[in-house]
This record gives structure tokens, sequence and C-alpha cells, in this order.
């Protein structure tokens, strides 16, 4: 239980956008054949890609601070 407790103590340190849609991905793409899981992943991760989190993650490490995740 101490490790789950830390590992669930560093995803939710990650942007809520992402952790969704990681979420989501999985749960599709469990249930269907490999090549469309990797479709699935492309499709609903490029929702983070295109997101003011994924600005904000790179700019906080290069600025040396912690990021602030806003979730859009």
């Amino acid at each position: 239980m101490p490790t789950a407790m830390k590992v669930a103590e560093r995803i939710c340190e990650n942007g809520p956008l992402a952790v969704s849609l990681v979420k989501e991905i999985v749960l599709k793409a469990i249930s269907q054949p490999r090549e469309l899981g990797f479709i699935t992943e492309m499709e609903v991760g490029g929702k983070a890609f295109k997101s003011e989190d994924a600005e904000e993650g790179p700019l906080a490490f290069f600025e040396k601070r912690k990021s602030q995740f806003k979730g859009r």
C-alpha cells in the first residue's frame, strides 16, 4: 500500500488534463486490438499536446519552478 500511495501522489503531480486523457486512452484501448489502440492514443493524446498545460510544463522546467497546470 505505501508504494501504491507514492505512485498515486506522483501521478497527481502531473497536469489534470494529461492524467484524464491517459485514463481515457487506457479505458478505450484496452478493449480494442493493438492497432486501434495506437490510433486511439494518437487521437486522444493529441489533445494534450495542443493544451495550455503542454506549454506550462516545459516552461516551468526551464524556469526551475513547479508547474501550475490549469487543466486546459
